[in-house]
C-alpha cells in the first residue's frame, strides 16, 4: 500500500506554533521509509496521526488513494508498534501474539497456526508458553513485533522500536526487522532519531526539522547532498566553507576548488564530510597543521587548520597515529565529495 501525507498540520492546545507544519510525504508501496529527526521534531505526532490516535488540524492521510481520516484506528489496516511496547503480563507470549487475532474472532485452529508460524519467523519458537517476565528485553521486543506482523497489516508503523535495547540487541533487531519486511513486503514507516538506524532499515529517509520536511531521499543522497546546512549538520556535517560557485569551481578561503559538473552558479556554502578528506601527498594536496587528535574507537578525529579554516577529518586510528598536534599535514578535498548548498537553501 502507498501512504500519502498531504499538507498535514498539527498544533497542540496551548502551543505557540505547530508541532507539524504543512507536511507532504509519500511512503512507497512495499518499502521502508524512515522518519528521521531530533527529539521534538514532530515524528511521533505524524505517526499517531497516521494510526488514527490523533486528528490533524488540516491536511489528509491517504492509503492507496483512500482517505483514512473518516476511519477509526481499528478500521485503517494500520498497526503501530510503540517505543515502549509491553506485552500483556498476564498472558503467555503465544497469547500475546494471538491477541489481535482473537479480537477479530478468528477460529482457534487458525490462530494457533498463524501464531506458531510467526513465532518461528521472529526466532521465538519454543517460547510461546512463557510469560513476558521470563523473556529477555530482546525477546519481548521480538514478541511485540510478532504481535503486529501476525495481523498482516496494510501498513506497519514502528515508533523508535530499538531505542530501549543495548547496542548488540539493536544490531540484531535491525537485521530481523529488515529481513521480515523484505519477506512480507509490508509498507513500513519507522520513526527514529538514530541516523545509523535509518540508514540500515530504510530505503528512503524523510528528515523532519522543526515540524517541517527538510529533505526526503535515499540515505546515501541525504549524506552526500544535503538540501541545507541544517540537514548537513544533523547528519554529522562539520566542514563548511562560505564562498561562491563561478564557472565550475568554488572560490573560498582555500582558493579555487574544482567542483562536480552539476554545481550551480552563485553564493553558497561548500561542505565535505569528514570521512571524505584525504590525508597525505597528492596532486591537489594543500598543507595545513594538526590542531587536535581525538581517538573515537573505530575512528580518530583530526582537527586541522587549513588556510585559516578549521576542518575535521575522520580516519583510521592507524593513519592518525602518525600525526600529533602541531604537525604539518597534507590534505586533499576530492572533487566528487564536494557539495555546495546554495545560500537560499542554507
Amino acid at each position: 500500500m502507498t501512504l500519502e501525507l498531504h499538507l498535514l498540520t498539527k498544533t497542540y492546545p496551548g502551543a505557540v506554533r505547530p508541532t507539524v507544519r504543512d507536511l507532504s510525504l509519500t511512503v512507497p508501496r512495499g518499502g521502508v521509509t524512515a522518519l528521521l529527526g531530533p527529539s521534538g521534531a514532530g515524528k511521533t505526532t505524524v505517526m499517531r496521526m497516521v494510526a488514527g490516535l490523533l486528528a490533524p488540524d488540516t491536511g489528509d492521510i491517504r492509503l492507496d488513494d483512500r482517505s483514512l481520516l473518516p476511519l477509526p484506528p481499528e478500521r485503517r489496516g494500520v498497526v503501530m508498534v510503540f517505543q515502549n511496547a509491553p506485552l500483556f503480563p498476564h498472558l503467555t507470549l503465544a497469547e500475546n501474539v494471538g491477541f489481535g487475532l482473537r479480537m477479530r474472532g478468528l477460529p482457534s485452529a487458525e490462530i494457533h497456526d498463524r501464531v506458531g508460524a510467526m513465532l518461528e519467523r521472529v526466532q521465538l519458537s519454543g517460547l510461546g508458553s512463557r510469560r513476558p517476565h521470563q523473556l529477555s528485553g530482546g525477546q519481548q521486543q521480538r514478541g511485540a513485533l510478532a504481535r503486529a506482523l501476525v495481523l498482516k497489516p496494510r501498513l506497519l508503523l514502528l515508533d523508535e522500536p530499538l531505542s530501549n535495547l543495548d547496542a548488540a540487541l539493536r544490531e540484531e533487531m535491525r537485521g530481523l526487522i529488515r529481513a521480515l519486511q523484505r519477506e512480507t513486503g509490508i509498507t513500513t514507516l519507522v520513526v527514529t532519531h538514530d541516523q545509523s538506524e535509518a540508514i540500515v532499515l530504510a530505503d528512503r529517509v524523510a528528515l523532519l526539522l522543526d515540524g517541517r520536511l527538510a529533505q526526503e531521499a535515499e540515505p546515501d543522497e541525504i549524506f552526500a547532498r544535503p538540501a541545507s546546512v541544517a540537514v548537513a549538520r544533523f547528519i554529522g556535517g562539520v566542514n563548511f566553507l562560505p564562498g561562491r560557485c563561478v564557472q565550475g569551481a568554488f572560490e573560498c578561503a582555500l582558493g579555487r576548488l574544482p567542483l562536480p559538473s552539476d554545481a550551480s552558479e552563485g553564493p553558497g556554502t561548500l561542505t565535505i564530510r569528514p570521512e571524505a578528506l584525504r590525508l597525505g601527498p597528492g596532486p591537489d594536496a594543500r598543507v595545513g597543521q594538526v590542531l587536535e587528535r581525538t581517538f573515537l574507537g573505530s575512528q580518530t578525529r583530526l582537527t586541522i587548520v587549513l588556510a585559516g579554516q578549521r576542518l575535521e577529518a575522520l580516519v583510521a586510528p592507524d593513519t592518525a597515529r602518525h600525526f600529533a598536534p602541531g604537525d604539518p599535514i597534507q590534505v586533499s578535498l576530492p572533487v566528487d565529495a564536494l557539495w555546495v548548498i546554495p545560500d537560499a537553501a542554507g
